[in-house]
């Protein structure tokens, strides 16, 4: 497994964070499903510090105004909306987690932390054949 990608749908620096931040103090959510599970109004929730630490290799934090540009192309050609999360593995992405996967969790961080560890034992498919031995009858 590589290295994950999370890209939110705020922009970067405590202007674009202001926003969030605000919502979550008067009690809503903020624009951005990756950003109401990873952080409380002030700073990361603890339980996604902890599994940010735990991870073989510390991720990729990036927003909508300071993505890479192979992100950022990688996004379009897939037709992906923000947030995400990513896999990066040498210069190759691969989707780990679509907005839609990201909002399901209802801004609970051990529901899209249970997903992430879960990613890393699906089977890793190429040309719609997986690697997996099917199971005997």
């Amino acid at each position: 497994m590589g290295r994950f990608l999370f890209v939110y749908r705020a922009n970067s620096g405590i202007i674009g964070n202001i926003p969030g931040a605000l919502a979550k103090v008067f009690g809503g959510k903020s624009t951005c499903t990756l950003c109401d599970i990873t952080h409380g109004p002030v700073r990361e929730k603890p339980e996604w510090e902890r599994f940010i630490t735990s991870l073989r290799e510390m991720p990729e934090t990036y927003h909508a105004d300071d993505m890479p540009v192979d992100v950022a192309a990688y996004l379009q050609r897939n037709g992906l909306r923000l947030p995400v999360v990513l896999e990066r593995n040498g210069d190759r992405l691969r989707l780990a987690a679509s907005s839609a996967d990201i909002a399901s969790c209802r801004a609970d961080a051990g529901c899209l932390i249970a997903r992430l560890r879960s990613y890393g034992e699906r089977p890793s498919c190429a040309g719609g054949a997986c690697a997996t031995k099917k199971p005997e009858r």
